[in-house]
């Protein structure tokens, strides 16, 4: 039988995004969502809900949910032009470019209820029945892609042979020529997060700055140009206001 955790504090939501000092001991949030056990005189920043509300189409949840990110990840970081400029051209230009071909062309997607943040860290092995286990899920319906996000980088050990196994038995998302691209813009959340996580550690900004760059340099036309290309008529959406919650009145973008 596991032994029994001392809960140190539990978070109310109104403390999310505050620092907390914490002793070496465990500590819960109110959600359950997130568990840490932290070395002594931590300060825990910037712990916030995720945006997980389904919208009309894939495209307009997935851009709610990177404002979100965004604002997030500024608000930890500090403000910084440049990657305000590559946040616009991920929502203007990125976002459209990848995920309305999805839903649009005779193509569709069904909503996932995904795990959310499915990596080495979560997962681990029940040695009385032989069987894997997952845990501290961030769980959300989402284009199935998306749980993949997080195994894209190298350096997982849940890395692409376990995103090509996956594709035997859920077949890629058409167009599939964009799979690659859109697994870089699903990584770019986990980037932000990361960095909306860790203030005043500017790692994983530089290595989304570096994502957006690409992502941008690969659709300088956005998704019209894209349509027009393949001889399609372009299917025009505008994205109404972000409605998240008081604390999102101020936004950067």
């Amino acid at each position: 039988m596991a032994t029994p955790l001392e809960v140190l504090h539990v978070m109310t939501p109104a403390e999310w995004g505050k620092p907390i000092d914490v002793d070496e001991k465990w500590i819960h949030f109110v959600d359950d969502n997130v568990k840490a056990i932290l070395p002594p005189g931590t300060v825990v920043e910037s712990i916030r809900p995720y945006y997980t509300t389904w919208h009309d189409t894939w495209e307009e949840s997935y851009y709610h949910s990177m404002k979100w990110f965004m604002y997030a990840e500024e608000k930890s970081q500090g403000v910084d032009e440049e990657i305000r400029e590559l946040c616009q051209g991920v929502l203007d230009k990125v976002i459209p470019r990848l995920l309305r071909p999805l839903e649009t062309g005779g193509r569709h997607i069904q909503p996932r209820l995904i795990h959310g943040d499915l990596w080495t860290g979560n997962t681990s092995w029940n040695i009385d029945t032989n069987m894997p286990v997952v845990y501290d899920a961030a769980a959300l319906y989402a284009h199935n892609e998306l749980e993949m996000a997080a195994w894209r980088p190298i350096r997982r050990l849940i890395g692409r042979q376990y995103m090509a196994a996956y594709f035997d038995y859920f077949p890629v998302s058409a167009p599939e020529e964009d799979q690659d691209d859109r697994s870089m813009l699903y990584y770019l959340r986990w980037d932000l997060k990361s960095s909306a996580l860790f203030s005043r550690n500017l790692r994983y900004r530089n290595m989304a700055k570096e994502t957006m760059k690409t992502l941008i340099g690969k659709s300088p036309g956005g998704y019209e140009e894209w349509a027009k290309k393949r001889g399609d008529e372009p299917v025009h959406r505008v994205m109404p206001p972000t409605t998240i919650g008081l604390e999102l009145e101020e936004r950067p973008i």
